[in-house]
């Protein structure tokens, strides 16, 4: 894989993917289950009876690797260049501290395994001195970033995992606080100063766009 994208060849990835979806967006736009016909399948009848031909198996066989579909035009070089500019670079990896004693006692195997794989990836100029965890839950994320000398503060929408997440914090004797914030509110920027490090671990769709806006 190539090294992660930054700077000048960051902005010509996106502003590429940005037109290559804009150019072929006949193709992905109409909402699935909403049409007994496509609009795009006037325009490729072939490729469109050979897609209806396949079976459900078909689709989840491919469904991880369609650009291998052996499929009619225009699919396979769309489905290249759709895989070229989808293409993710690694991010360096570093070694973690060793985590606060049964830290994860309380994080199911798969949620803990991805908090690892993102706290290795982070990479700071100056340590952080304040971790702000976003959309955080139970504070799962925040707890295992804090280390000796940091600080946390967790926002958290859902009062009962804030009730959870005081009683791990204070259970594992960490310096941390968990305030209730529904963060797409006009009051959430009372909680972003410029100590802060925000972190976020699944904050979906509009949940981590505001995050960045405010951060911004």
């Amino acid at each position: 894989m190539p090294s992660i994208l930054q700077g000048p060849a960051l902005l010509d990835r996106f502003q590429a993917l940005d037109g290559f979806l804009l150019e072929h967006q006949a193709l992905w736009h109409p909402r699935p289950f909403h049409h007994l016909q496509l609009p795009w399948e006037t325009a490729h009848p072939e490729l469109a009876q050979w897609l209806r031909q396949r079976s459900l198996e078909d689709a989840e066989a491919a469904h991880n690797q369609p650009q291998q579909l052996q499929a009619p035009a225009p699919f396979a070089p769309l489905a290249e260049q759709a895989r070229a500019l989808g293409a993710l670079g690694e991010l360096p990896i570093k070694a973690l501290p060793a985590p606060h004693p049964r830290l994860n006692v309380d994080v199911p195997g798969r949620k803990w395994q991805q908090i690892e794989a993102f706290a290795a990836c982070l990479q700071f100029d100056r340590a952080p001195t304040h971790w702000l965890d976003w959309c955080s839950g139970k504070g799962h994320l925040g707890r295992r970033l804090l280390q000796p000398g940091q600080q946390l503060t967790c926002l958290e929408y859902d009062p009962a995992l804030i009730d959870s997440g005081e009683q791990l914090s204070r259970h594992h004797g960490l310096p941390a606080r968990h305030v209730q914030q529904d963060v797409l509110a006009d009051d959430t920027a009372q909680h972003l100063c410029a100590e802060h490090s925000p972190v976020a671990l699944h904050a979906c769709g509009d949940l981590h766009v505001r995050l960045i806006q405010l951060a911004s």
